[in-house]
């Protein structure tokens, strides 16, 4: 959930547009390629924890 919480940084900077400045500077490659990896991991648990919702549903 820590990761998730993390996200609203992107939702918060597109929000306010006085903030994009700051947040672009910061947007490196290698900071893109951290941020990626992490929404691609809680992506993989989300899903991961949906199937297994579904089959338990189902039973």
């Amino acid at each position: 959930m820590k990761k998730l919480a993390r996200f609203m940084e992107f939702h918060s900077q597109a929000r306010y547009p006085e903030e994009q400045k700051k947040f672009y500077q910061k947007c490196t490659e290698e900071f893109t390629d951290e941020k990626l990896k992490a929404v691609k991991e809680v992506y993989s648990w989300l899903k991961e924890k949906l199937q297994i919702t579904s089959i338990f549903t189902i039973l």
